[in-house]
Parts: C-alpha cells; structure tokens; sequence
C-alpha cells in the first residue's frame, strides 16, 4: 500500500518524537538508507512534498548539504511536545 503525504509527514514527525535528544535532527544518512530507500517512485515525490509543507508551515528546517537533514523547529517541538 502507497503512503500518502500525510502519512509521511506523520512517519517524519514520529521519528523526531522518538529522539531522545535535545537537538531533534534527522540526518541525511537515516533519511536516505532507513527511510527514503524503501519508498516508491511515487512515495519520494510524496516525501519531498510532505518535506516542503512541513518547513512551509514552520515544523521543520531543510538543511541541504551533502547529506541533507531535517530538524525541528521550536513550533515544531511545541506541537509534538507541549500541545
């Protein structure tokens, strides 16, 4: 069954709600070799739009480098962890 872009928005927050960290930063590493890699073709266009929404509406930061990481704003860590 093919996730839909909620899906993954809800996959990418849980993973940052299961850190226990302060820093709350997904590494390009884990995103390409434990999450990106089993997702379809179609999945991954999915997940670079569940990406874009998340840092659009101010959960998460895009950071693009050589390996490329997502972290957690504060917005983001008040969502998943005051409210």
């Amino acid at each position: 069954m093919k996730k839909s872009i909620k899906e993954i928005k809800r996959d990418i927050l849980s993973k940052f709600k299961t850190m226990k960290s302060d820093r709350y930063v997904l590494s390009g590493l884990w995103l390409h070799k434990e999450y990106i890699k089993d997702l379809s073709r179609l999945e991954k266009e999915f997940y670079e739009t569940a990406v874009y929404e998340l840092a659009s509406s101010g959960l998460l930061e895009y950071k693009q480098n050589a390996f490329s990481c997502l972290r957690l704003t504060p917005k983001g860590e008040s969502l998943l962890f005051i409210g």
